[in-house]
């Protein structure tokens, strides 16, 4: 998801909402625009709370152009979460089947057939 950091004490939107011109003039001109991926833990430090500040402007330069941003979510250590809704892609169309990818033990996915399902009915 793509926000907008606020200005020192001026709220630009809230976390989750925009209006509909900024909505359409961000998606008119994503190709031309700076969007930098800022680290999650960067965005609460120094009390910044989604608001460019020094620190900010520190460790990304590019804030400087745009302050238009996406979180870059490093893989934690229970990455187990983010694998949990993952299918294989060629289970579903050569077989038929969801076949999940699991972290068994390391930190190297794997397919779990297992673990598969067979699938009923697809739509679209």
């Amino acid at each position: 998801m793509i926000r907008q950091l606020s200005e020192k004490n001026k709220l630009k939107q809230s976390d989750f909402s925009t209006t509909k011109e900024a909505y359409n003039d961000l998606k008119d001109n994503i190709q031309k625009m700076t969007i930098t991926p800022i680290h999650s833990e960067d965005l609460y430090k120094e009390g910044a709370s989604f608001t460019l500040n020094d620190y900010l402007l520190d460790q990304y330069p590019a804030l400087k152009q745009s302050r238009y941003y996406y979180e870059d979510k490093k893989p934690s250590i229970n990455s187990r979460e983010y694998f949990s809704l993952v299918y294989s892609k060629e289970k579903i169309i050569n077989k038929g089947k969801l076949v999940p990818w699991i972290l068994n033990n390391s930190t190297t996915p794997e397919l779990a057939d297992r673990l598969s399902e067979t699938i009923d009915l697809i739509l679209n």
